[in-house]
């Protein structure tokens, strides 16, 4: 029996607004991806923030490569954080953490 498995992709996003802490910020980001996809998309998707910096404001998304174009989609819907107007901008896009932290600076 051929074994088959997904790959993963990992999104560094960084979140523009006045409040970054992670308690706000990640609740909202994956409200915004369950409200984009759906419940049942959003178990699909396998969206998980791996990391996350409250100085930056950048962080570290995993998701599926089947869903990727969907959830960078919704990431970019967000526009409030908290009551407070935000947006989310992705930055890069790599197949492994290692790669996106020496590309993307982290």
């Amino acid at each position: 029996m051929k074994v088959i498995y997904d790959k993963e992709r990992y999104i560094l996003f960084e979140v523009l607004c006045e409040e970054r802490s992670e308690t706000l910020v990640k609740p909202e980001i994956y409200r915004a991806i369950r409200e984009f996809l759906g419940t049942l998309g959003f178990a699909r998707s396998w969206a998980v923030i791996i990391e996350y910096n409250e100085s930056s404001g950048k962080g570290i998304l995993m998701c599926r490569n089947k869903e990727l174009n969907v959830v960078i989609l919704a990431l970019t819907l967000i526009t409030k954080i908290h009551d407070k107007p935000a947006s989310v901008r992705v930055r890069l896009v790599s197949g492994t953490i290692k790669r996106l932290k020496k590309k993307g600076g982290i």
